[in-house]
């Protein structure tokens, strides 16, 4: 008596390990994923332009590292966000939910910035205090 089964037990465990393989970008193809650092961010302000890196992301704000200055923007006054390399992220106001995680996870802290930490990078700086953006 023959299995006429075999083939679709077959088929079942090919489609079982093709959807076990990740989709995605490689690693060494993933900035965030090669170094330390945080991604880039350029972020459209009103009167002008914040890059750096995206340090860390709060629920009303971004702390980003500019190669001048420490600094707090506050999403009110965001006009666009690009990510170096990627298209516009978003276009003002506060952004959803999955955005700001996903801004999390690719940020240099995504468990968040300790405020001693944030205070040695001011002081390394030569700030007083953090640059703050709002509207």
């Amino acid at each position: 008596m023959r299995n006429h089964s075999l083939p679709g037990v077959i088929a079942a465990a090919l489609v079982l390990m093709l959807g076990a393989c990740m989709v995605g970008p490689l690693p060494e193809n993933y900035h965030p994923a090669a170094s330390p650092r945080g991604v880039e961010v350029d972020l459209d302000l009103r009167t002008l332009h914040v890059k750096g890196e995206l340090l860390e992301v709060r629920d009303s704000a971004l702390v980003v590292l500019t190669p001048r200055e420490v600094a707090l923007v506050h999403f009110l006054v965001i006009r666009s966000m690009r990510l170096t390399g990627d298209a516009v992220l978003y276009r003002g106001g506060i952004p959803s939910q999955p955005t700001r995680e996903r801004l999390r996870l690719i940020s240099r802290f995504p468990a968040g910035l300790a405020p001693e930490h944030l205070a040695r990078l001011i002081q390394a700086r030569g700030q007083q205090d953090v640059r703050v953006y709002r509207k």
